[in-house]
């Protein structure tokens, strides 16, 4: 074989670190006043722990009117075709009171749903990354109380690589892992995910 002269990269160095490959934000559906957090950043929970909850006094109230609501609609419509059978009433009137207990049936699903979603439930197994919010606090409709980290995808490492770095690595390359805490042992893992836009601030490839 001819011999030819190639320059040869050394191997990519990067500081990182370990966390579930999922993390997922969890927040309130509606606002209002939170009740109470019963998690911190750190506390490993299992799926279907409650993990706060917002005051429910106003929100219980919003169901119970809905609910009062949808029964006076469904005997609104129950006397409209009784009158009607009787041919007091037009059809256009039962008609109009069958559309009144399906927007008052909507309006009732609706506040049964922003009930359930009151009350944040861990969704999988894992650990809070983050607590947002306190015991107490005015929080807005879709603000991120907690973050969970679920490990129901495995683990990985997240490592910052310079634009010069990042085009000597491809996915399925070999990594080799070391840990501070760990001395003298090697972990071999496989490169799954390269960031397609530098990250803000750091300019760095994750």
């Amino acid at each position: 074989a001819d011999v030819v002269t190639e320059e040869v990269a050394g191997p990519g160095r990067a500081t990182g670190t370990v966390g579930p490959k999922e993390e997922v934000g969890l927040g309130f559906k509606v606002g209002g006043v939170v009740s109470a957090v019963h998690v911190n950043a750190g506390d490993v929970v299992r799926a279907g722990r409650t993990l706060a909850v917002l005051d429910l006094a106003e929100i219980d109230a919003a169901v119970t009117r809905a609910q009062s609501a949808l029964a006076k609609a469904d005997r609104d419509l129950e006397r409209a075709r009784r009158l009607y059978r009787d041919s007091v009433a037009t059809l256009s009137q039962v008609q109009g009171a069958d559309t009144a207990a399906e927007v008052a049936r909507a309006d009732a699903e609706a506040a049964r749903f922003n009930r359930r979603h009151a009350v944040i439930t861990a969704s999988a197994d894992g650990v809070i990354l983050r607590r947002s919010v306190e015991g107490g606090e005015l929080v807005s409709p879709g603000t991120v109380a907690l973050v969970l980290g679920s490990r129901a995808r495995g683990s990985v490492l997240r490592a910052g690589l310079s634009d010069r770095d990042v085009m000597r690595v491809s996915r399925g390359d070999t990594a080799h892992v070391t840990f501070e805490a760990l001395p003298g042992r090697v972990l071999t893992g496989t490169v799954s995910e390269i960031g397609a836009a530098a990250q803000p601030g750091t300019g760095t490839f994750m």
